[in-house]
C-alpha cells in the first residue's frame, strides 16, 4: 500500500518513503500516526496523507521528531476525525426550512417503483387496451414456471373471435410453445417449457429464442383487446390464464409504431402490475387475486458516453479478464444464455492450476449438455438441459444451481487461485484451456466471504467498444481475446437527478420550534449528506456522490451540537445505510450504502477461527426516562425488538433501569424545555434503550490482510459445540502499515 502525500491545495507531491501507519476510525477513536525517516521527511502542517481510492487518510496537525531514533512522525485527524471535529447545531433563527423539489432517478413516475418482474398464480391477467391484428409485433421477456407443462392450454398473452379465426396469440401445451395466427396455429419450440425465453411475434413470423416460425400470410383484426397472462376470448378477457408466469418486459407495436412498453412495477399503493411508458398508464390486474412482485429494480448509471446494452455476445473467440482471484468463499451469479452448444470441452466461467487443483470454473462438456463443475480439488460432472435457454447460473462456494435448482454440491475444501477468474473462457494458470463459450451475458455479479466485488453489466463505451462496465470498482473491461464482442439492444438509462432537496422541519406536530434546540431533516440519505456537509463548511475537500441513494430519511433529529461523524452514521443506521469515503486525487467522496449483514450468509465458526463471543439474552426492557421538571415517560422493548410505550414483559421478565434526571445546567442548556420535554424524553430514551439492546460482542482476530468489512457492517459467530450464535456490529478498524505490510484489525460489538 502507498501513501501519497499531497500539499494544502490537496494536489499530490508524491509517495512517502518507508512509512509506518497506524490509523484508527470508528467510534471516539477517528486519528493516526505516521513515521518515517528524517532524511525522509517532507510534509508539513496542514498537508494531507492518503492512500488511493480506499478510505484511509487525514490531514497532518502535527509533526514530531525524534533525535534519537532520527525519525519524523506526522499525526493527525483521519477523514473520519475531520467529520467529527465538527459540530451539528440546532436550528438557528431565521434559517430556511421547508424544501422539495428535484428529480427522480427512474423511468416510472414519483410513487412507482420498478421491479424485475410480476408474476401470475393462474387467476390474474392484463387488460392491455389494444386490439391485434395481422400487422401486430410483440417483443416479450417471459418466464414459465415447469408447472406449465400440462395438457391443458395456457395462454401468456391472446385475443380472438374464436379457435380458428382472428387470433393473435401464444400458448403454452403440453411441453410445447405454440402460435396462433389467424386462423392458424403451429408449434414453435417443443421439448421444454421451463426457463427464461425471449419471444418476438413479427407479424406471422414468430421468434423464440432464435428459433422461428412462419405462418401464411393473413388479413385480420381480432375483435376484443390483447390480454396478457390470459387469452381474451371473444370478451372473457381471463381465459385459460396462464399459472406461475413471470413477465420481465413487454413491447407491443402497431405497424411497426411502438404503442405499448409494460414496465412492471408497484404503485403507490404497493399494487403489482405494469407501466406503459408509452402512454403514461398504469395496468393492474384485470382478473382476480394479485399479482407477485420481483425483486425491486436498482438503477444503473454508467459514465457519460456509455451505453447499456442488453447483453454482450461472444463467437467463441472473445472473453472478459475479471482482474479477480477466486477462493473456497466465492460465488459467482452468471445470466447467460449459449448460442451454440459447444461440440467440445469449452469454458463459461472460471479458472484453475491444474485439473482439481485450486479449480474454481464451470464448463460446458459437448453436444451432451453435461456440465464440468471444478472446486477447489473436487468435481462434478451433472447435466444441464436447455442450454439454448436463458439461465442464471449461481456458483455458490461448493454449491452449484441453475436457475435456483441445485445441479452439483462438493465437499468442501480450503482453496485460494493464484490466476484471474475468465467469463467464457477459463484461466488455467495463465492460458486459455480448451475452447471458450459461444453465448450471451446478460449480468454477472462476483462476490467473495459474501461481500460483492465486482458487478457486471453489458455496455458500449464512449469508444463504441463493447464490453461489461464493473458497477463496483467504475472500471470498464473489455475483450481480452480475439475479433470483438457483439452487443445487444440499447437498454435506455435513465438520467439520475441530484437527490431532491433536503426538508428541514421547522417544529414539532405539536407546534414546538426547534430553533436553538434540535436540527431536524427529512430527504434522500445522499442529499441529506450533503446538506450536514455544506452546515460544516468542509468542501472543497469532502464531496458528495451526485446521484440520489434512492433511501429516505424520515424526520432525524440530530441532538444538539452532535459531532458530524456520529450523527451521519446514526441518521444512516436508521434506514440501513452506512457512511463510505473513498479518496480520489485529494477529494473525499462521501456515500451512503447499504449495511451488509455478513451474518446471514459467513458465520465464523469455532472449529475454522479462534474467537470469543458473548450473547447477552437478558438485556433492559423497560427504561424510565425522568425530565428535570418531573416528568416521566416509560418506554418498554417487545419480543421483536421494538421500543414504544406498551408494556409487554412483566414479572421476572422485566429488566428495569433509569434514564437520569438531567441538571438543572442541563436542563437550561436549551437542550430539553418547556411543553416539548416529554417529546425529547421520548426520543432520547428510545436511543439509549435501542444502545443496550446492543449487548452482543464478538472478539476475534481476523487474516491481517482482510479488507472485506466496513464500520457499520454485521458480523456473526457460531459455536457448534453450543450450538450458540451470535452477531454484531463492527464498529471501529485499525490500520498497520510497517515494513510496507498492511494489517487490519476490527473491533466488533459493544
Amino acid at each position: 500500500m502507498e501513501l501519497i502525500y499531497a500539499n494544502h491545495d490537496r494536489e499530490d507531491v508524491g509517495i512517502l518513503k518507508n512509512p509506518d501507519l497506524d490509523l484508527a476510525f470508528g467510534g471516539d477513536e477517528n486519528n493516526y500516526e505516521c513515521t518515517v525517516g528524517i532524511e525522509d521527511h517532507c510534509c508539513e502542517d496542514g498537508y494531507y496523507i492518503y492512500a488511493e481510492g480506499t478510505e484511509y487518510g487525514g490531514i497532518v496537525d502535527a509533526i514530531k521528531i525524534d533525535s534519537a531514533d532520527d525519525t519524523v512522525t506526522y499525526s493527525g485527524r483521519t477523514w473520519h476525525g475531520m467529520l467529527a471535529s465538527k459540530m451539528i447545531e440546532p436550528l438557528k433563527n431565521g434559517e430556511e426550512t421547508g424544501g422539495g423539489g428535484g428529480g427522480t432517478a427512474s423511468r416510472l413516475p414519483d410513487g412507482y417503483t420498478e421491479v424485475e418482474y410480476i408474476q401470475s398464480s393462474g387467476a390474474e391477467y392484463i387488460n392491455t387496451d389494444f386490439t391485434a391484428n395481422n400487422n401486430t409485433r410483440i417483443v416479450l421477456d417471459v418466464e414459465a414456471a415447469a408447472t406449465a407443462s400440462t395438457s391443458t392450454s395456457q395462454y401468456m398473452l391472446g385475443a380472438r373471435a374464436s379457435s380458428s379465426s382472428k387470433q393473435f396469440a401464444l400458448q403454452t401445451l403440453n411441453s410445447n410453445y405454440a402460435g396462433r395466427y389467424g386462423a392458424q396455429d403451429g408449434t414453435i419450440v417443443s421439448g421444454s417449457i421451463a426457463g427464461r425465453y425471449t419471444i418476438d411475434m413479427n407479424k406471422n413470423v414468430h421468434t423464440i429464442n432464435g428459433k422461428a416460425y412462419t405462418f401464411n400470410a393473413e388479413t385480420f383484426t381480432c375483435p376484443v383487446p390483447l390480454s396478457l397472462f390470459a387469452m381474451n376470448n371473444n370478451g372473457t378477457g381471463g381465459y385459460s390464464p396462464h399459472s406461475g408466469m413471470k413477465l420481465y418486459s413487454c413491447q407491443i407495436y402497431d405497424n411497426g409504431v411502438l404503442v405499448r412498453d409494460f414496465i412492471p412495477c408497484k404503485n403507490a399503493s404497493g399494487v403489482a402490475g405494469l407501466y406503459d411508458v408509452v402512454g403514461g398508464k398504469f395496468y393492474g390486474n384485470a382478473g382476480s387475486g394479485s399479482f407477485t412482485a420481483g425483486a425491486d429494480v436498482r438503477v444503473i448509471v454508467l459514465p457519460e458516453g456509455y451505453k447499456r446494452r442488453e447483453y454482450i455476445q461472444s463467437s467463441g473467440t472473445q472473453h472478459i479478464d475479471t482482474g479477480f482471484m477466486p477462493t473456497n468463499n466465492t460465488r459467482v451469479v452468471l445470466d447467460a444464455q449459449y448460442t451454440t452448444i459447444p461440440t467440445s470441452l469449452a469454458g463459461l466461467v472460471g479458472c484453475t492450476k491444474s485439473t482439481r487443483v485450486e479449480d474454481y470454473s464451470l464448463w460446458v462438456f459437448d453436444t451432451s449438455e453435461r456440465l464440468y463443475d471444478g472446486y477447489g480439488n473436487v468435481s462434478n460432472q451433472p447435466t444441464a438441459t436447455g442450454l439454448l435457454n436463458r439461465h442464471v447460473y449461481d456458483k455458490n462456494k461448493n454449491v452449484t444451481k441453475v436457475d435456483g435448482a441445485v445441479i452439483s454440491e462438493h465437499t468442501a475444501n480450503t482453496f485460494t487461485a493464484h490466476v484471474n477468474m475468465y467469463i467464457l473462457a477459463i484461466n488455467e494458470n495463465g492460458k486459455i484451456n480448451s475452447g471458450k463459450s459461444s453465448a450471451k451475458i446478460y449480468s454477472c455479479q462476483i462476490y467473495n466471504s459474501g461481500a460483492l466485488v465486482r458487478d457486471f453489466v453489458p455496455c458500449e463505451n464512449a469508444s463504441g467498444v463493447v464490453g461489461l462496465y464493473d458497477l463496483v470498482e467504475s472500471k470498464f473491461y473489455g475483450n481480452a481475446g480475439s475479433g470483438a464482442f457483439v452487443a445487444g439492444a440499447e437498454i435506455e438509462t435513465p438520467t439520475v437527478s441530484e437527490p431532491a432537496a433536503v426538508v428541514v422541519e421547522a417544529e414539532d406536530d405539536d407546534g414546538n420550534s426547534y430553533v436553538d434546540k434540535y436540527l431536524v431533516i427529512s430527504g434522500d440519505a445522499n442529499g441529506c449528506i450533503k446538506y450536514i456537509l455544506d452546515r460544516i463548511n468542509l468542501a472543497p475537500l469532502f464531496v458528495v456522490v451526485e446521484d440520489a441513494a434512492g433511501v429516505n430519511v424520515e424526520k432525524h433529529r440530530f441532538d444538539p451540537y452532535l459531532d458530524a461523524y456520529t450523527g451521519l452514521c446514526e441518521m444512516l443506521e436508521k434506514v440501513g445505510l452506512r457512511l463510505r469515503m473513498e479518496c480520489f486525487d485529494g477529494v473525499v467522496t462521501l456515500s451512503a450504502v447499504p449495511i451488509f449483514d455478513f451474518s446471514a450468509d459467513q458465520e465464523m465458526e469455532s472449529d475454522l477461527i479462534e474467537y470469543q463471543m458473548t450473547k447477552k439474552y437478558r438485556k433492559v426492557n423497560h427504561l424510565i426516562c425522568i425530565g428535570y421538571s418531573g416528568t416521566i415517560v416509560h418506554l418498554y422493548v417487545d419480543e421483536e425488538g421494538h421500543i414504544s410505550e406498551t408494556q409487554t414483559f412483566v414479572g421476572v421478565e422485566e429488566y428495569t433501569a433509569v434514564n437520569g434526571q438531567k441538571s438543572e445546567d442541563e436542563e437550561n442548556s436549551g437542550a430539553s424545555t418547556g411543553t416539548d420535554e416529554r417529546a425529547d424524553l421520548i426520543a432520547n430514551g428510545k436511543k439509549v434503550l435501542a444502545g443496550m439492546l446492543k449487548a452482543n460482542t464478538i472478539t476475534v482476530q481476523f487474516e491481517p490482510t482482510d479488507d472485506t468489512y466496513y464500520v457499520g457492517d454485521i458480523v456473526g459467530a457460531y459455536d457448534r459445540t453450543t450450538d450458540i450464535s451470535v452477531s454484531a456490529r463492527v464498529n471501529k478498524k485499525i490500520l498497520s502499515l510497517v515494513n510496507g505490510r498492511a494489517e487490519i484489525e476490527y473491533k466488533v460489538g459493544d
